[in-house]
């Protein structure tokens, strides 16, 4: 892969900068960056940007120059574009990973899914982190509850679509004993009030649900044809936690059979999203961090 361009010093760990560069099909792909060293990017999960990687980011900084786009469709990046697929999303990464010199990546939940498509397209010299990637396998349809999520969005009741998306991808279990009613009232007042939002530049919740519908056509388009990440020669990290849902540990360990340079780590104590901000990102930078370096 050529490299245009190699940062080796993006700024301080706490005060990101940020910049966007253009992917194959012109689309805009707007970045964060911080710390300096060797170049790693971060891709976020569903419902998410840039913003709920900020900690993660700042504690690999001290080690690395972080890059965390915005997924397109989101944030300080383009629009999903015609003809919308995964490929897109791996068009993103490589155009940064060629701008900035990186072959490293981690990807978060759907994120992850992108991480490991893209190691399909990448030099074997390249080292790939994928947490539970949410991988229909073994018959199980992961995103099976797309179908009432997008008749809610359509319907503007994007508190109804939150629990949808909540209950159908194993969300916190507490939410098992609320009735839907009472969640989605809980809900539609935290979005009225932007109570979800840590900080004032942070893209509100309410714009991100309708996102989720992107999230869950990678989820459904990669559901076939799973044997193909045999042909992965990168190396790969693949993490759970211990306290998530069984069907995406069981997932995981099925991708640790079919990959070849697979070795897997589970994090103690933490679910899905412990490289959240308001998860254990410490927790997951510290074993990326061992696999990086």
């Amino acid at each position: 892969m050529d490299r245009k361009h190699i940062a080796t010093d993006c700024t301080l760990p706490h005060a990101p900068t940020q910049g966007s560069i253009p992917s194959r099909d012109g689309t805009p792909v707007g970045f964060r960056c911080f710390g300096s060293g060797r170049a790693i990017i971060l891709l976020h999960g569903g419902m998410m940007t840039a913003q709920n990687f900020r900690e993660l980011a700042s504690t690999l900084a001290s080690s690395f120059c972080v890059y965390v786009p915005d997924r397109r469709g989101r944030g300080a990046s383009g629009p999903y574009g015609p003809a919308y697929s995964v490929r897109r999303d791996c068009e993103d990464v490589l155009a940064l990973a060629e701008h900035t010199g990186a072959e490293r990546i981690f990807g978060l939940s759907s994120g992850a899914i992108i991480a490991l498509e893209t190691a399909l397209l990448v030099p074997p010299t390249w080292r790939v982190a994928a947490y539970e990637p949410p991988y229909s396998i073994a018959g199980r349809d992961n995103a099976a509850w797309l179908e009432r999520f997008d008749h809610e969005v359509r319907a503007g009741d994007l508190a109804s679509a939150f629990v949808t998306v909540l209950r159908g991808t194993a969300g916190p279990a507490w939410l098992a004993f609320i009735p839907r009613p009472l969640l989605a009232a809980l809900f539609a007042h935290a979005l009225r009030h932007d109570l979800t939002r840590g900080d004032p530049s942070d893209v509100p919740l309410k714009t991100l649900i309708p996102t989720m519908h992107s999230d869950a056509l990678i989820v459904r388009e990669t559901t076939t044809g799973i044997e193909r990440l045999r042909a992965i020669q990168a190396e790969v990290l693949l993490m759970t936690g211990s306290r998530s849902p069984a069907f995406l540990r069981s997932g995981v360990a099925r991708l640790f059979e079919l990959i070849p340079k697979a070795k897997h780590v589970e994090l103690l104590g933490v679910g899905h999203t412990a490289a959240d901000n308001r998860g254990k990102p410490a927790l997951v930078a510290e074993a990326l961090r061992q696999f990086f370096e």
